[in-house]
């Protein structure tokens, strides 16, 4: 390798010599046995993993050079109006800041409790613009994650700038909470570039089933300390635009629940199909972009804002008000029952249940089912009770598919019928989501 190419790109990495100078200086901290910067800071026993109330509330940096979560919250929240920098990319934002990794030392310990705070305090988004390759006690982390799936926020993580493949080499944190399962609130954003050749940008990671969708990542112009602008680029760019789009939905239409915004993201970005870009981490090899990630695209805010205003504004905008168990007593009884508009979730192949069913009060126009997420293929089948249980073969309607979802649209149901519904694998599957609306 040439050593002085070598040089001159760390510092461009590192934007300017001193701020090089300053990561030098900071390398000491990981030599120096004696060294520990909490005792004086953070004043926690970093062996008591449950403990919390440490550290202090000050989250303004030492430096200029501490400038990562500024970049960030920059480009999801700066103001739109004062014509001054950047605009960020949603107008109507409260950013709740929590500094758990300064200088890049992440601790499980530290993130599982971040998480929590934030929960806590009310964010209906966390962006997650950070990363590593070991973790040490991952299992307080995966709790932190589920107490975030279980109060309904979405969690949006930065793929990693390593230009791997992420199903082969696994990074921290992660959406999988076990081999094959993995949490429903979860988007893993990888980041992508102005040249269509490379429209993934060649330090992201990627892979065909962790990475979710890709947003611009590269040479991202946003706020940093001291009132002043700053280029970077990093995956950490692209999950805070993700971050910002779900947000900007979020201050128009506040009572979406997670797992809808997260669908309508993922099922309006912009697709590729056919374009074949280098491959990221080689200097010429091509790769299909449908490939690099499970959407095959990068997000569309306006084409995300347009369906989802389209679908909310329409006649059916309260649809979910409507209870199946109001209007047909003891309905929920049966686990395989579906309410309108509240997902079954987790399920997999491994159950011995593939066999649910929704009743179809009068008035509805339209019986919209959805099977979501999930590792592996299965397929939705369905027939109208009177003509029994739907099979592959024998069946009044079978699902298409978009992207990750698998759709069945019934307009005008029979009503006060129920419907039957199956479905069927095309291969092993797990943590798939089944969920009915009725529409009036």
């Amino acid at each position: 390798m040439n050593e002085r190419k070598y040089l001159l790109d760390i510092v461009e990495d590192y934007g300017s010599l001193s701020s090089l100078g300053s990561y030098i200086k900071s390398l000491k901290g990981y030599f120096d046995l004696n060294h520990n910067p909490r005792a004086s800071i953070v004043k926690d026993d970093p062996n008591n993993l449950r403990e919390t109330g440490y550290g202090n509330n000050n989250v303004l940096p030492a430096s200029v050079s501490e400038d990562h979560g500024t970049h960030v919250t920059g480009i999801i929240a700066a103001d739109r109006n004062n014509d001054i920098g950047i605009n960020g990319v949603a107008n109507n934002v409260k950013v709740m800041a929590i500094r758990a990794i300064p200088d890049g030392d992440e601790r499980d310990k530290d993130v599982a409790n971040a998480i929590r705070y934030a929960v806590d305090n009310g964010a209906r988004i966390i962006n997650m613009s950070f990363g590593k390759r070991y973790s040490s006690h991952k299992e307080i982390v995966i709790e932190a994650f589920q107490y975030a799936e279980s109060k309904g926020v979405l969690l949006v993580h930065a793929a990693g700038n390593d230009s791997e493949n992420i199903d082969l080499t696994p990074a921290y944190p992660s959406k999988y909470i076990s081999p094959g399962v993995r949490l429903n609130n979860w988007l893993e954003v990888g980041a992508s570039a102005a040249q269509a050749e490379k429209l993934a940008a060649g330090f992201s990671n990627y892979c065909k089933q962790s990475v979710d969708l890709f947003a611009p990542g590269d040479d991202i112009l946003s706020t940093i300390p001291d009132n002043q602008y700053k280029k970077l680029k990093g995956t950490s760019m692209a999950a805070p635009v993700v971050s910002g789009i779900a947000a900007l939905a979020l201050s128009q239409y506040p009572e979406l629940d997670i797992l809808t915004l997260k669908q309508y993201l993922l099922n309006t970005v912009r697709a590729y199909p056919n374009l074949q870009v280098v491959k990221p981490g080689t200097d010429d090899e091509k790769i299909n972009f449908s490939d690099l990630s499970s959407t095959g695209g990068v997000v569309d805010a306006y084409a995300f804002i347009q369906a989802l205003s389209s679908d909310l504004n329409s006649a059916s905008n309260n649809h979910c008000e409507t209870k199946i168990n109001d209007i047909y007593s003891g309905y929920l009884d049966d686990p395989r029952a579906l309410e309108n508009c509240i997902a079954i979730t987790n399920i997999s192949s491994q159950q011995n249940n593939k066999y649910y069913y929704v009743f179809v009060p009068a008035g509805t126009k339209t019986l919209k089912l959805s099977l979501t997420d999930g590792e592996g293929n299965a397929d939705l089948y369905v027939s109208e009770a009177v003509n029994g249980w739907p099979s592959a073969t024998e069946n009044d309607f079978s699902s298409t598919e978009e992207h990750s979802t698998d759709l069945i649209e019934i307009n005008n149901p029979t009503s006060d019928q129920f419907y039957h519904i199956m479905i069927a694998p095309a291969s092993t599957y797990s943590n798939v989501s089944l969920k009915a609306e009725l529409i009036n």
